[in-house]
């Protein structure tokens, strides 16, 4: 409520992690009060400074600026059907009359002149040899696609189940994610219901076990691929059968008992040994 005198006692809070000084906003929400509209000429604001504070920090709370109010306005589904439930009330109405559509309308002369700018930019931007810049990258989008036929046909169950055995070399790509060479381990088939509830066949899935590269500071449970190969540590991952990128016609030997490090990072010399045999081109 308004008073004639408001009086800060200390310049610090305590925001709930640390103790900070008040921003320029908080003073400004705090010292506005001072003064009561029709009985005083003027209000009142005592600052008490009981430690050393530095200039450019005074001169921000007291003449910084006051914190940016943003509108948090959104229709849920429940709001919207009580709006079509009166017929005096438009919804489209309700949304142009908020304060959260004011806030971007009046953006839009600003990202108008940015929105120009950067146009102008673009149209000076000269690109040497553009045409066969443009082929190239025509070529590339095609041999992606290519790609993408081949490791369909690849990854079939029926193409690729066969080859999973314990020791084969497999490469690992989640999308972006490239795990690298690893070891299959263990290859079965996920039990899935044979046809789903619109009467189509669901397709095959198979779960491989592969030793992969994982890195060993990850903090989260998930495993994460190695950003340095050699400061990893080989970790067994189940992956969907149709992630698996390449398969290598090479196999190399897998212990019987993987719980053990030294187990695992043995396999891991042995990944290594064929990449340095092959020059990085597995086969």
């Amino acid at each position: 409520m308004p008073a004639r005198t408001v009086v800060f006692t200390t310049i610090r809070k305590y925001d709930g992690t640390q103790t900070r000084w008040i921003t320029g906003g908080e003073y400004i929400q705090m010292s506005g009060r001072a003064g009561r509209r029709g009985i005083d000429e003027r209000g009142i604001v005592i600052l008490m400074v009981d430690e050393k504070m530095e200039p450019a920090v005074a001169k921000d709370m007291v003449k910084g600026s006051p914190d940016v109010l943003n509108s948090s306005f959104w229709i849920s589904y429940t709001m919207m059907l009580n709006l079509l439930r009166v017929e005096e009330i438009a919804p489209e109405e309700l949304v142009k009359k908020s304060f959260h559509q004011f806030q971007h309308v009046r953006g839009v002369p600003d990202l108008e002149k940015k929105l120009a700018k950067l146009d102008e930019e673009r149209s000076r931007i000269v690109v040497p040899n553009a045409e066969a810049l443009m082929d190239y990258s025509k070529i590339r989008m095609q041999i992606e696609d290519l790609r993408e036929k081949m490791r369909s046909f690849v990854n079939a169950p029926e193409n690729c189940v066969p080859f999973l055995q314990a020791g084969r070399l497999v490469k690992v790509r989640d999308g972006n994610v490239d795990w690298g060479w690893g070891v299959v381990v263990n290859c079965q088939k996920k039990k899935t219901n044979p046809k789903d509830p619109s009467g189509l066949s669901v397709p095959d899935i198979y779960i491989v076990d592969v030793l992969l590269n994982c890195n060993s500071t990850a903090s989260s449970s998930k495993p994460v691929p190695a950003a340095d190969p050699t400061k990893g540590f080989m970790q067994v991952v189940p992956v969907v059968h149709t992630l698996i990128d390449s398969i290598s016609s090479i196999r190399v030997y897998v212990p019987k008992d993987l719980r053990t490090q030294d187990n695992r990072q043995s396999v891991c010399k042995s990944i290594k040994e064929v990449m340095n045999r092959f020059e990085n081109k597995v086969p």
